[in-house]
């Protein structure tokens, strides 16, 4: 089953909402799915593609705050 996560919370900065998620990317992998999110950029110069926890994640060119 292909999974997909969309979230301006999704990072590593340790938000309850991202470990939650991080939590649930490694549940979902351990049910052999495969899990792809979606985020917002926090810099214009963030990465298009990174990987958190196993997942690959897509960063839209869209900053939250200047």
């Amino acid at each position: 089953m292909k999974i997909l996560v969309v979230s301006v919370a999704l990072n590593i900065s340790g938000s309850a909402t991202g470990v939650l998620i991080g939590n649930l990317i490694d549940v979902l992998h351990q049910k052999k799915c495969d899990v792809n999110c979606v985020t917002v950029k926090n810099d214009l110069y963030d990465p298009d593609v990174s990987e958190y926890k196993g997942a690959k994640v897509y960063h839209a060119n869209y900053v939250i705050s200047i």
